[in-house]
């Protein structure tokens, strides 16, 4: 973040004034805050669980060579010539 004359550049506080949906996740965490129903703290608790569960139930694509089925480390080789 780079502060020049009154103005961040490439910064949270622009992308809030540009980008209206994370305009209003912005604004649902300050009004959480000020209801006094979260602490900061719970809010970035629950932000990183979400984003650990979202990354726990993504499926990802996994390339193995199946003429090599040692395993390495607890997990099936996926790289080849090691």
């Amino acid at each position: 973040m780079k502060w020049t004359g009154g103005v961040y550049e490439d910064s949270v506080a622009d992308r809030y004034q540009s980008d209206p949906d994370f305009g209003v996740l912005v604004d649902t965490f300050c009004s959480l805050l000020w209801n006094g129903k979260y602490s900061p703290s719970e809010l970035r608790q629950a932000s990183i669980f979400a984003a650990t569960r979202v990354e726990c139930m993504r499926i990802r694509p996994l390339i193995f060579d199946p003429n090599d089925m040692t395993l390495e480390q607890g997990v099936l080789n996926t790289r080849r010539g090691s």
